[in-house]
């Protein structure tokens, strides 16, 4: 019966128009099974788009059926070109893993916390508290699932759980806050992707919630009230994962729907956008997809809703670990409207003990600084790029690095590709890719954290040889935290 009432729009309207993020928990199974499975029945009569859903013989596997997981999807090859899937497991009731949710270590290394102690201490020190949102691994929130001879000899969800609270500890340690998010409930995740479900977003949004109201920063935060709704049913799709195997594996494999939602400020106030005089809200969101597309998941939308106040979402889909926050300390609207609280959601398949995060926190450090003037810089470059490859800074071989960073603002950024190359006196290298997504608003202004060093030459590739670029080398402050 609720099968068919689903399939009226009329009826879904008026579900939607009571439906909020703490009804979403006790939501009766039938009914989520209802929302998952609208399109079962769809049928599509266009042969053509028929064979694009459904391209390979015989019937789809229903939606909570066990979908194997052929030998080509277990083959190197199969994940040339999906490397952050590498390798997909079998689970049991349509669920399926990758090997990197069996993490079970998720220590930083003590390179690693500098950083982030580094970065904690100078957002402190602006007034600002920095509040990390880091998931469970999807093995652990989902363990019930799992298929025991399809995952790792050694793994349990015991060590999976010690692992990632000696991660938390590790942060708490150094005064840096965070919610536990374990304990969630079944279906925190989607079967066959890795993002969080809208209910696993709730869940963890509350416990976000839960620390921020605790903090200091939280007072005198301008309180609204916000509803969140399911707004409609979204375009029927597959799961990253489900996608992959059906490709691989030549087996169809069903589609589903899920709700759509909004979260909307329903008292008078500033607007939750930024248009017109509108206030910039005093929290801030960085993070990934799982934060910025909050029509899928309702992350942001959900704290919004716990907290009664408005957030900015500076999170960028695709950015990974430090894409956003490096863009975000970098941009104009950071340093004109600097936010009480700053919240920042990342993942525990992401590495953030390599070079590639070590050097996201070498572009953010300096950002949250800021540039220095023309007369205070060590050295100073300013010409047209004329070449994909461009000298910066030369003459600059004798000149002590100890303490500075460089800054870089380039003239149309958009859809740039940018690279730095910097060789020191000692045979050291850095090359550090700059380019931006193009999912976000991008300024042009840049920053790297230079080490106590010389530099032989400094240069900046890029795609597009058009517009200028200025480059300064700037001394940070006594009081700036200790490196």
């Amino acid at each position: 019966m609720t099968r068919i009432l689903l399939a009226s729009f009329g009826i879904l309207a008026l579900v939607a128009a009571v439906f909020t993020t703490a009804q979403a928990q006790q939501l009766p199974k039938d009914v989520l099974y209802g929302y998952s499975t609208y399109f079962k029945y769809h049928g599509p009569r266009n042969k053509e788009i028929r064979h694009n859903l459904y391209p390979y013989a015989g019937a789809p596997i229903p939606f909570g059926h066990d979908i194997p997981v052929c030998a080509a999807a277990k083959t190197d090859e199969a994940y040339e070109h999906r490397r952050d899937i590498r390798y997909l497991m079998h689970g049991r009731d349509g669920w399926i893993y990758r090997t990197i949710d069996f993490r079970t270590d998720f220590t930083a290394t003590p390179e690693a916390m500098k950083y982030f102690t580094r970065l904690n201490a100078l957002l402190a020190a602006k007034g600002q508290t920095l509040v990390v949102v880091f998931q469970p691994p999807r093995g652990l929130a989902e363990y019930m699932h799992t298929d025991a001879a399809d995952i790792p000899k050694d793994w349990t969800p015991d060590k999976a759980k010690a692992g990632y609270e000696a991660f938390l500890k590790q942060l708490r340690d150094q005064g840096i806050r965070t919610a536990d998010l374990t304990g969630g409930p079944d279906g925190y995740f989607f079967k066959g992707d890795f993002h969080w479900a809208p209910i696993g977003a709730a869940y963890s949004a509350d416990k976000v919630a839960k620390v921020m109201e605790d903090l200091p920063a939280f007072d005198g935060i301008e309180h609204h009230h916000f509803e969140t709704q399911v707004a409609g049913m979204g375009a029927a799709e597959r799961g990253v994962f489900e996608d992959f195997l059906q490709d691989t594996c030549k087996e169809n494999i069903e589609l589903q729907t899920k709700p759509v939602w909004r979260t909307v400020q329903t008292d008078s106030g500033s607007a939750a956008s930024l248009v017109d005089d509108a206030p910039v809200p005093n929290i801030t969101m960085l993070g990934t997809s799982n934060s910025a597309e909050d029509d899928r998941f309702n992350f942001v939308g959900s704290l919004k809703h716990d907290l009664s106040a408005d957030i900015y979402n500076a999170a960028i889909t695709a950015g990974g670990f430090g894409a956003s926050p490096s863009r975000y300390f970098a941009s104009d609207l950071y340093h004109s409207n600097p936010p009480k609280i700053i919240a920042w959601e990342f993942l525990p398949q992401h590495n953030y003990n390599n070079v590639d995060s070590a050097n996201f926190f070498r572009q953010m450090i300096p950002a949250i600084y800021g540039a220095c003037s023309e007369k205070d810089a060590l050295a100073t470059f300013s010409q047209p790029i004329k070449a994909e490859n461009t000298t910066i800074l030369p003459n600059t071989d004798k000149l002590a690095l100890k303490d500075s960073f460089l800054y870089l603002e380039v003239k149309n950024p958009a859809e740039r590709t940018l690279k730095l190359e910097v060789l020191y006196a000692d045979g050291n290298a850095d090359q550090v890719d700059l380019t931006r997504s193009t999912r976000a608003e991008n300024n042009g202004k840049y920053y790297y954290e230079l080490p106590d060093n010389k530099a032989l030459f400094f240069h900046l590739l890029t795609n597009s040889v058009d517009g200028g670029i200025t480059a300064r080398i700037c001394h940070y402050p006594t009081t700036v935290a200790e490196k």
